[in-house]
């Protein structure tokens, strides 16, 4: 599978443990907790002034200026320094009450970058070679955002995985998400020119939150486990050119993403894997006539809704043709 090919537009993506959802968490449940958890933590926000802690407290929002493609300074705001307060929302359907939650979706568009305002499922529209799109989501917590590409996938596995973004092209693609914010990756992205399945990783991380290690991070040592925020550049280095603030930011990404996407298949299972509630249900891929290339104005008739009860989840995607 070939490249997604990328076109410079405006514009930046959780889900629950695949070993914890029940089945009777509907797709109105997963809506009903989603909405409160984007409220309460908006509210939070606005409580304390934007910020993710209580005033007082060693979080902070730092300011990057940041050079983009075209040589424009574009500022960047990331939450450093301590783990934002999520407010975590019970869910009976869950063993755990919800501390994240994404919805996702796709936009329809042309060669020409246009919005066309027709929303399609990811995972439920049958997409056409050559297919324009641009990829959006909404998180129910401030959250740093990355989507990974698979490439050459076969029956077991994808071989050549590439970070899309974050984006040193695209400075604002290291920005924490707010909670509560619909916005769209900034690339206009198109489909391969052939009838191949393509593969996605979304990967979430609650902003401020630590986690483990994985092999090829930054300062990564064998059998070290002690979980570490998101390396961040600690100076604001005003005017830097493109990739040389964020350098560890993208290669910390790219190590946490997995290598391999067999747990895509039915029946895997991961502490990392998020599974999501499907607003028209999730295709079989022994039945692709239940593919459809049904579109919507509404972007939450065609969502993707997704909840978890961790800070570092990964949402498998599957670009069906």
């Amino acid at each position: 599978m070939a490249r997604w090919m990328a076109m410079v537009a405006m514009g930046v993506l959780l889900a629950l443990n695949a070993g914890a959802m029940a089945d009777e968490l509907t797709l109105d449940k997963a809506k009903e907790a989603f909405a409160k958890m984007s409220k309460a933590n908006k509210a939070r926000a606005a409580g304390w002034g934007g910020r993710l802690t209580p005033p007082g407290g060693k979080g902070k929002f730092v300011e990057y200026k940041v050079k983009n493609k075209k040589g424009t300074l574009e500022t960047v705001k990331v939450w450093v320094g301590s783990p934002a307060l999520i407010t975590p929302v019970p869910t009976p359907e869950m063993p755990k009450p919800c501390t994240m939650g994404v919805k996702v979706w796709a936009e329809l568009s042309d060669e020409s970058g246009i919005h066309s305002g027709k929303f399609v499922n990811i995972q439920r529209y049958k997409w056409k070679p050559k297919e324009y799109f641009y990829f959006w989501f909404e998180s129910a917590i401030p959250a740093q955002v990355s989507l990974m590409q698979y490439y050459d996938v076969g029956l077991a596995e994808a071989t050549k995985p590439r970070l899309v973004s974050p984006n040193p092209q695209f400075p604002k693609t290291y920005s924490t998400v707010a909670a509560g914010t619909r916005a769209s990756f900034p690339q206009l992205f198109r489909t391969d020119d052939n009838l191949n399945h393509e593969f996605a990783m979304l990967t979430l991380i609650a902003a401020g939150a630590e986690v483990t290690p994985s092999p090829g991070s930054p300062g990564y040592k064998p059998g070290e486990n002690t979980p570490k925020p998101l390396p961040i550049s600690d100076r604001e280095r005003e005017g830097g050119g493109i990739g040389e603030v964020f350098t560890e930011t993208s290669e910390y990404f790219a190590a946490l993403t997995p290598s391999k996407v067999a747990f895509m298949r039915k029946g895997a299972r991961s502490p990392r894997l998020l599974q999501a509630v499907d607003s028209v249900g999730t295709p079989d891929p022994t039945k692709p006539e239940k593919l459809e290339r049904t579109t919507s104005t509404d972007a939450d008739e065609v969502a993707l809704f997704v909840l978890g009860s961790q800070t570092l989840g990964h949402l498998p995607l599957r670009f069906w043709k």
